[in-house]
C-alpha cells in the first residue's frame, strides 16, 4: 500500500522515510547520510504520476555503522511553489529581525519542523506592514526547493483558536472559598489613618489587642475576640504577615502610604483570609 511521506520530519529524514518506503528498509540518520543533492542528469517519470525524478543525491553509509560503501539515489523534491504557491501565508509581527524567525509560525501553521539550516537565512525589515518575505531553500536542501512567499501583517486573533479550554470552573473567590466572610474585603475599603498610631508599631511578633480594639470601634456591631477555640470574629491565633508600603501582593488600592496584613487562624469560625488595614503615617 502507498503511504505519503509525514510532512512533519526534518528534511533529512524525509528523504530516509522515502527510502524505506520504497525498499522495506529501516534506516536512520544513525545508519545514512543523504547529501550533496543536485539536478538529476537523466529524469525520468515517476510511475503513476506526470512528475520526474529531478534531483540525483549521495547517499553515504555512516562511519562505524551496519553499512559499507555509497549508493546514488533519484527522486523528486517537494517544490517550495507548487506545496505554497496557490496558499495564502500570513504571520504576525513578533519581533522578527530574521527570514529564519518566520519558521516557528510557519511550522506552527503547517505542521512542519524547518529550521534554519534549511533556507537561505537574512535580515527582514517589518517597519512597513504587511510585508512581504520570500522563503528560499538552500540548494543542498534534500527535501525542499523553490521559493514560497509569507505576508506578515496585524491580523485578528479567531477566540476560537486561542480559547481552548471553554468549559471553565468557578471564577475564584478572594479567598479561595465561598462558606466564610471573604476576610480581604471585610475591611478593604475603610480609611484607618486615626488609628495609624497603633497600626504602625505592629510587627510579627506584637499582640494584637490593639488591633482588636481598632476593630470594635471601626466594624459595629460586630465584635471581635481572642479566644482559644472557634468563635465568630476571633482573632486568637492570627498573625501581622506585612506592616509596610502598599503592595500589589496584597492590595492595589491607592491613596494610603502604609498596609497592615493580618493573616486570621482557622479558630476564626466565620471569616478566612486576611484583613487588610489601610492607613497614612
Amino acid at each position: 500500500m502507498y503511504t505519503t511521506i509525514p510532512r512533519n520530519l526534518p528534511s533529512q529524514e524525509m528523504v530516509i522515510a522515502l527510502i524505506n518506503r520504497d525498499n522495506n528498509l529501516m534506516l536512520s540518520r544513525s545508519d545514512v547520510i543523504v547529501t550533496n543533492p543536485r539536478a538529476n542528469p537523466n529524469p525520468s517519470v515517476i510511475e503513476g504520476t506526470i512528475a520526474v525524478r529531478d534531483t540525483e543525491a549521495d547517499l553515504l553509509a555512516v562511519f562505524g555503522g551496519d553499512f559499507k560503501q555509497n549508493a546514488v539515489i533519484t527522486y523528486r523534491r517537494l517544490d517550495a511553489d507548487v506545496v505554497f504557491g496557490s496558499i495564502a501565508t500570513v504571520v504576525r509581527p513578533n519581533g522578527q529581525r530574521l527570514v529564519s524567525d518566520l519558521l516557528v509560525d510557519i511550522n506552527r501553521l503547517y505542521d512542519l519542523v524547518l529550521t534554519v539550516d534549511d533556507i537561505v537565512d537574512s535580515p527582514i525589515d517589518l517597519g512597513t506592514l504587511p510585508a512581504k518575505i520570500d522563503i528560499t531553500f538552500k540548494e543542498d536542501n534534500p527535501a525542499w526547493q523553490g521559493t514560497f512567499e509569507v505576508r506578515v501583517e496585524r491580523l485578528p486573533v479567531n477566540l476560537d483558536d486561542v480559547v481552548v479550554n471553554k468549559v471553565l470552573p468557578v471564577l475564584r473567590y478572594p479567598t479561595g472559598q465561598s462558606e466564610l466572610i471573604q476576610g480581604d474585603l471585610y475591611i478593604y475599603s475603610k480609611d484607618f489613618t486615626k488609628d495609624a498610631s497603633v497600626l504602625v508599631n505592629v510587627d510579627f511578633n506584637t499582640p494584637l489587642d490593639g488591633v482588636m480594639q481598632v476593630l470594635n470601634t471601626a466594624v459595629k456591631p460586630d465584635v471581635w475576640v481572642q479566644r482559644a477555640q472557634t468563635a465568630d470574629f476571633n482573632l486568637y491565633n492570627a498573625e501581622a504577615i506585612y506592616n509596610g508600603p502598599v503592595v500589589d501582593t496584597y492590595s492595589t488600592r491607592r491613596g494610603f502610604t502604609r498596609l497592615l496584613v493580618v493573616q486570621l487562624d482557622k479558630l476564626c469560625g466565620n471569616m478566612a483570609g486576611r484583613l487588610l488595614f489601610h492607613y497614612n503615617a
